[in-house]
């Protein structure tokens, strides 16, 4: 694991009730590690990102938007966002990119989302999945 990251329960995360994909989020250039992992913990539990990932919806603005009310500090003119290594938001904007790559990229079993805040060196990873039909159904059909 590189400097500066934190372990999160991957394994756990892995084997989520009705989840058909892992993903990994990080989150660079913050301007402390707890920002970092406010961040990233955001992005991974966003529902909306979840559903985004497990449609294969291409939204940046969802991410975006999960970094935004994380409460973590980021210039939006300096925030650089890929999914997949496929960088889809720069400098304030979105920028072209083939979207079905990016479709594509959210089809895998694995996807990995950075995001660079540029506010500082800090950085930290989270673990999160899709949100499937399948983990709703499992979910709402029990009582603990």
């Amino acid at each position: 694991m590189r400097a500066g990251l934190s372990q999160a329960p991957r394994p756990i995360v892995e084997d989520g009730e009705g989840a058909t994909k892992l993903v990994t989020v990080t989150v660079t250039g913050a301007a402390s590690t707890a920002e970092a992992r406010r961040a990233a913990k955001a992005l991974a539990n966003s529902l909306l990102v979840k559903t985004a990932i497990h449609g294969g919806d291409p939204n940046w603005g969802r991410i975006v938007c999960a970094l935004g009310y994380s409460g973590a500090d980021m210039a939006i003119d300096r925030l650089l966002l890929s999914i997949g290594g496929l960088t889809v938001f720069e400098r304030g904007a979105g920028v072209t990119v083939d979207l079905g790559a990016v479709r594509a990229a959210f089809e895998q079993p694995e996807i990995e989302i950075v995001a660079t805040l540029g506010m500082g060196e800090a950085a930290s990873e989270a673990w999160g999945c899709d949100l499937s039909e399948e983990y709703v159904r499992i979910n709402a059909d029990y009582t603990t």
